[in-house]
């Protein structure tokens, strides 16, 4: 029984005497308003928000506009079914998934919305690349640090960092429009390279090969690295006549660059980029690639702009077979654009879409989809901002903040859904007349 000043009491029916109790809050300004149970958990809906509790009214949980994605706090109604707690509010109509999705924002936890790229460096810390500026998250506060403070904001390039790399003790940033510094992880000091023109690079990812290079790829200005302090322009010196590189790969069979259209493969022996002339099937035009990555087994999956997920097995490579094989599900679930590609230990991929999160299988055949109703931070994401983590934990963002999960407790329930029964009918002719067919429980038929 809830009251409307926010206590709650369990009572024994039987010798009617109350059993447990709650106060939410110690303010007479709160008010139950709804109360269910799922399974053994009781959902506390007030105009204060919504509150979680064990079956000995011992409170476990709140949540409010302040540290989740209710839209409001005023609780209107509660409704519980097997996937979700429907929450109705003064502010529209949210659901409660049970995915173990967890968001960071703004909201929540102090990072900038607009999510651009991610990083650990070489003590475990993340680092969170975005719209405006450069995040630190503390995860025993769960909180996100700037870095600089605001007072000094204007220590970096260009607010919008777009990606970031750790090599040994330095944190290598690269800008939308401010070329890259390198953050001293021990001084907390920013240096810029001596090269004349940086500053105007738009770099849009930077990788460090175990050669002891820095490849730092951008786009108006191409493809560089950096070895020994010294920088080298593959693009002024005729090795990689593309102005816009957009990815870096290191695989099996090379370093990979990719431009928005096309691939080209390094030849260290040669010190020579070659183009790949995939051929993609299904398709009438040449694809606007987002993404590229590598399995584990060799086959590389690349992503693109309104044209879908194309693999290029391994068994093709090995052959010189230069062909892109379309990955299709169904019309309704498979998705056109793919901003991001992260592989679990099992070998599926994690794609972050136009359309929520689809986990493929290593063969490419769609898994599970979800979306902000399972808890994501919203349907659509950003390019180039995905990442797994040193404990196998994917990170994904957006322009609502980011996700982070365990791909390995997430999945199908496997309990197999119990089975109803409508009506019962022999040579067409029903007997459901004489039950309910919903009580059957047991029926036994000849051959």
């Amino acid at each position: 029984i809830g009251t409307e000043h926010g206590s709650v009491f369990a009572i024994n029916l039987a010798n009617q005497l109350v059993v447990a109790s709650t106060k939410i809050q110690n303010s007479s300004s709160v008010s139950i308003k709804k109360l269910i149970f799922r399974d053994d958990i009781l959902w506390i809906g007030t105009n204060r928000g919504l509150f979680q509790a064990n079956a000995d009214l011992g409170l476990s949980g709140t949540y409010r506009q302040d540290n989740s994605g209710l839209t409001n706090d005023h609780i209107v109604t509660l409704l519980a079914d097997l996937n979700f707690i429907w929450v109705g509010t003064y502010g529209g109509l949210n659901t409660l998934s049970f995915q173990p999705f967890y968001t960071l924002n703004e909201q929540n936890s102090r990072v900038f919305n607009d999510i651009l790229a991610f990083e650990q460096d070489i003590d475990g810390q993340l680092w969170v690349g975005t719209f405006n500026g450069l995040y630190l998250f503390d995860e025993n506060l769960n909180l996100h640090r700037r870095y600089p403070d605001k007072k000094d904001s204007s220590a970096l390039n260009d607010q919008r960092v777009m990606t970031i790399s750790a090599n040994n003790r330095q944190l290598w940033i690269g800008y939308r429009k401010g070329g890259i510094q390198v953050l001293d992880l021990d001084s907390l000091k920013l240096t810029s390279p001596k090269i004349s023109d940086h500053n105007q690079w738009e770099v849009t990812k930077i990788l460090h090969t175990g050669d002891g290079r820095s490849w730092v790829a951008t786009f108006n200005h191409g493809l560089y690295f950096f070895l020994n302090g010294k920088a080298k322009s593959f693009l002024s010196e005729g090795i990689l006549l593309e102005k816009r590189i957009t990815t870096l790969l290191p695989t099996q069979i090379g370093l990979l660059a990719g431009s928005e259209y096309e691939i080209f493969i390094y030849d260290e022996s040669r010190d020579k980029f070659s183009h790949l002339k995939l051929e993609y099937s299904d398709i009438m035009r040449q694809p606007h690639i987002f993404s590229i990555a590598e399995n584990r087994d060799g086959s590389i999956w690349i992503g693109t702009k309104d044209q879908g997920l194309f693999l290029w097995s391994k068994e093709d490579q090995d052959k010189s077979t230069l062909r892109a094989m379309k990955i299709v599900g169904n019309v309704t679930t498979t998705p056109s654009t793919i901003y991001g590609i992260q592989f679990d230990d099992m070998g599926n991929a994690w794609c972050s879409t136009e359309s929520g999160i689809y986990k493929f299988g290593p063969n490419g055949s769609i898994l599970e989809h979800y979306s902000d109703s399972n808890g994501l931070q919203g349907n659509d994401f950003n390019f180039g901002a995905s990442y797994k983590d040193s404990t196998g934990s994917l990170l994904f963002g957006g322009s609502n903040g980011y996700i982070r999960f365990d791909p390995k407790i997430i999945g199908s329930n496997g309990e197999p859904p119990s089975i109803l029964m409508l009506g019962v009918a022999v040579s067409e002719n029903s007997f459901s007349h004489f039950f309910e067919a919903a009580r059957l429980k047991k029926l036994e038929l000849t051959y």
